[in-house]
């Protein structure tokens, strides 16, 4: 995780103020919904994504899914990199990442 140096105070209302520049970078615009998470003692922000799954639930898919076939996890893997289905016929990744959406 890469610090930015940036201290801020948490007011009153236990609000803390995302520096305009680090909103911008991040393409946070107002009201942009925020999920909070905590590690350990790190408190984490994401943007809210109610339909995304997130990389331990697709590390898991995955995994069963190559179980199931038979096959090494990597192959899946590899052949999605690649833009192609596991079968070897091709389909865009735009398309794999729409069909991944709709799971």
């Amino acid at each position: 995780m890469k610090s930015t140096g940036i201290v801020r105070r948490i007011d009153s209302l236990g609000r803390i103020v995302l520096p305009k520049e680090l909103r911008r970078v991040l393409h946070l615009p107002e009201g942009t919904p925020m999920e909070i998470s905590v590690d350990g003692s790190k408190i984490i922000l994401h943007k809210y994504q109610p339909d995304a799954w997130s990389a331990d639930e697709l590390t898991e898919a995955l995994i069963d899914a190559a179980k199931d076939a038979g096959k090494d996890p990597v192959y899946y893997l590899d052949a999605a990199r690649k833009g192609e289905k596991a079968d070897g016929r091709t389909e865009s990744v735009p398309a794999l990442r729409r069909r991944s959406e709709n799971h």
